[in-house]
């Protein structure tokens, strides 16, 4: 049994374990684990850079409150939030039972709530021991940090990194001709984000993109500015990666390596007893298993679920395919009449790969009291790798 004293503290009670796991991925592109509360299994995102964390409607009677946080806790995007932690006596990772686990209760007004989906599996559970992340033979392995037979075995012939795992310095990345220091946080969806001083030395080096996206709680609404650099070419190591995907986004100015990021490796996450000793083991997969879905769709906007509403939540600045019709906040009622659903998980990236091959697209939207009926086109030009947008 491993026993959860507060945060990310965890002691070992017993036996050894090993515990061995399909690798799924979620709609979002994160690395996704079942985990057994109070009897009911859901599949948590992992994230190493977050505490455990449940959405209100999963805070269910059999949670007991633990505690509030004594200081804020700011989001990426630089939200204050004094959050509450309740703790489950019945949390199970397959047979492995954890007790008295706690997690972090976001409420449908906090403006991660649509991002944390069914939950956060953090670095509290994480903690645990070690966490093997096998790209080519699709498996996630879990065992105990003193399991060193184990650990050899596994990690042999891995590049290692000895930080903790949540170090701004973990990884050291050559792009643009310089070196850049980042931090792994699997619970970032995309490849690599990086700060505005880095987006200001790449802005007139190479082409990018600027996208409009909307951030919406019941108290608070804002837009936020993305910079996107597509086809970058990174060295990690003796590794090079190409084809990249590299983000700004202004609100977080930060720099990070995300979950899409990660599928080029297998990966050993080791934590050591109480934080100390945290070690990242990294190797190159045989085979490109990346998944390669666009930023944004190609009609230049996309759309997703906010406060219960399918509404647009992204637009190109200055898209000659939109030219000026949507905008920020207008709410779906249909797409092609009907065609594409939106009720569906994952709307995002279904929408964007609902497009794919379309050159043409019918929306039906509420923007106010006022029902339109909007159509885009995408005219063809002659280069093939033109961008239409």
């Amino acid at each position: 049994m491993v026993e959860y004293i507060s945060g990310t503290k965890s002691k070992l009670v017993g036996i050894s374990f090993y515990v061995e796991k399909a690798l799924e991925l979620d709609h979002n592109e994160r690395i996704s684990y079942p985990i057994n509360i109070e009897g009911n299994v859901s599949k948590l995102a992992i994230d190493n850079f977050a505490l455990s964390i449940l959405p209100e409607h999963h805070i269910n009677p059999s949670a007991h409150y633990a505690f509030q946080s004594i200081i804020p806790t700011f989001n990426a995007y630089g939200d204050m939030k004094f959050y509450n932690f309740y703790y489950f006596e019945n949390v199970k990772l397959d047979t492995l039972s954890l007790y008295r686990t706690t997690f972090s209760r976001i409420n449908r007004d906090d403006i991660l709530y649509e991002m944390v989906g069914n939950g956060i599996l953090g670095s509290n559970i994480l903690a645990i021991g070690y966490w093997e992340f096998n790209f080519d033979k699709k498996y996630i392995a879990t065992f105990n940090r003193e399991n060193e037979a184990l650990i050899e075995e596994r990690t042999r012939g891995m590049l290692c990194v000895e930080k903790k795992i949540n170090a701004e310095d973990l990884i050291s990345l050559n792009f643009a001709g310089k070196d850049y220091d980042f931090a792994l946080d699997l619970g970032f969806s995309g490849q690599i984000e990086i700060d505005n001083n880095r987006r200001n030395e790449l802005l007139g080096k190479h082409p990018h993109q600027t996208v409009s996206v909307l951030r919406k709680t019941p108290h608070k609404t804002s837009i936020d500015s993305v910079y996107l650099f597509e086809n970058m070419s990174v060295t990690l190591g003796e590794w090079n990666i190409d084809s990249c995907r590299v983000v700004n986004i202004a609100s977080v100015d930060g720099n990070y390596l995300g979950a899409q990021f990660m599928q080029n490796f297998n990966f050993v996450l080791g934590y050591g007893e109480y934080r100390k000793d945290d070690k990242l083991y990294i190797e190159r997969t045989k085979s490109d298993v990346r998944t390669k879905i666009p930023y944004i769709s190609k009609f230049g906007f996309n759309i997703d679920l906010v406060q219960q509403k399918n509404i647009i939540h992204m637009i190109v600045n200055d898209c000659q395919i939109i030219g000026g019709q949507l905008k920020l906040d207008d709410e779906l009622s249909a797409i092609d009449n009907g065609a594409f659903d939106l009720s569906q998980d994952g709307l995002k990236n279904k929408f964007i790969e609902y497009c794919y091959d379309k050159n043409s697209i019918e929306l039906k939207i509420k923007r106010g009291n006022e029902m339109m009926d909007i159509s885009l086109h995408i005219i063809p030009k002659s280069s093939p790798d033109s961008n239409p947008l």
